[in-house]
């Protein structure tokens, strides 16, 4: 059944984007509701290439004069794979910001644009502070944060987003139409705030997971604990294992040779759990369910009959 929003007068039925470049369209014409009315955008800003490095092109970047944190705009399709779009991107946006001349670019770009803003001149100057200067600190302290826009979150990309990708803001966007009449719904989530992993922190207040594994499995799919406790069993019979939990993750770890070969996601939505294993160049996987990321493999399990299968993989990943 498809998603809508009512009210008293009408249906408004909800929009699956085909082409990035639509949604693109759509976040333009609202970035005072998203962004609100204190910042600064700049869309497809081209970050020109220096020395070996490749240059390249965000979806935008925004300038917060509330928080004076400047952000990496990536705008999405929830049908992509946001390891694939987005972490190519997001280690050369990285290189890119350590040149100093890059950073350079960037400042002049948004002095130029706010030179002819009165209001947010006098702002700045509020504060006692020089308006070229004040945008260079801004951007020089701001490094690479990130906010993803997408038109459709669950709970897979909601996990990639936050815990690999370290995106600083995820915003959902989406759209509901009724012919020629649009209804925007759009969902924050702060990745810096408090207690949204488990609510165990550091001696320096950072998020570290849950108390331990059973409190982790608490709130998850009955089919993902189910495959988990299975998985679980068989790894715990390789050799000296140690377990914990972190963040969104169970790790196992070789005691005897000090390395962790895997890392277990428990789903609460999809009764699936996902595998992060590392891999040799002679990685084998005849039925190629594998996906690469730098130098790990991560795949999904799905059913009792996927874990014979799991096994001779994690196996190789501890064995490696």
């Amino acid at each position: 059944m498809m998603e809508k929003v009512v009210t008293p007068q009408e249906e408004y039925y909800l929009y699956e984007y085909e082409k990035e470049s639509e949604l693109e369209d759509d976040v333009s014409k609202n970035l005072t509701t998203i962004f609100g009315d204190n910042c600064l955008f700049c869309p497809k800003i081209k970050l020109k290439s220096y020395s070996n490095m490749v240059g390249g092109i965000p979806d935008g970047l925004l300038l917060d004069f509330n928080k004076e944190k400047m952000y990496i705009v990536e705008i999405e399709l929830g049908t992509h794979d946001l390891y694939e779009h987005i972490t190519p991107q997001m280690t050369r946006f990285k290189r890119l910001f350590q040149n100093p001349r890059v950073r350079e670019n960037i400042v002049e770009m948004f002095y130029n644009l706010v030179k002819s803003k009165k209001d947010l001149i006098e702002k700045i100057r509020s504060k006692n502070e020089e308006v070229y200067r004040y945008l260079k600190n801004i951007v020089d302290s701001s490094k690479t944060n990130l906010i993803l826009v997408i038109d459709v979150l669950d709970e897979e990309k909601e996990t990639i987003a936050k815990e690999d990708l370290n995106v600083n803001i995820i915003v959902e966007f989406k759209k509901y139409k009724k012919s020629d009449k649009n209804a925007y719904k759009i969902s924050f989530i702060d990745t810096q705030e408090k207690s949204r992993v488990g609510g165990v922190t550091d001696k320096g207040g950072k998020e570290t997971g849950f108390a331990n594994v059973q409190d982790y499995l608490k709130d998850r799919n009955k089919k993902s604990v189910e495959l988990f406790n299975i998985l679980r069993e068989k790894i715990l019979k390789f050799g000296n294992i140690e377990e914990s939990q972190k963040k969104w993750r169970v790790y196992y770890r070789d005691r005897n040779r000090q390395k962790t070969f895997l890392g277990l996601m428990v789903f609460k939505r999809k009764g699936r759990v996902q595998a992060w294993i590392g891999a040799s160049d002679k990685f084998d996987d005849p039925r190629n369910i594998t996906k690469k990321w730098g130098n790990s493999r991560w795949f999904y399990i799905e059913s009792e009959n996927d874990i014979d299968y799991a096994i001779k993989l994690i196996k190789q990943s501890y064995e490696r």
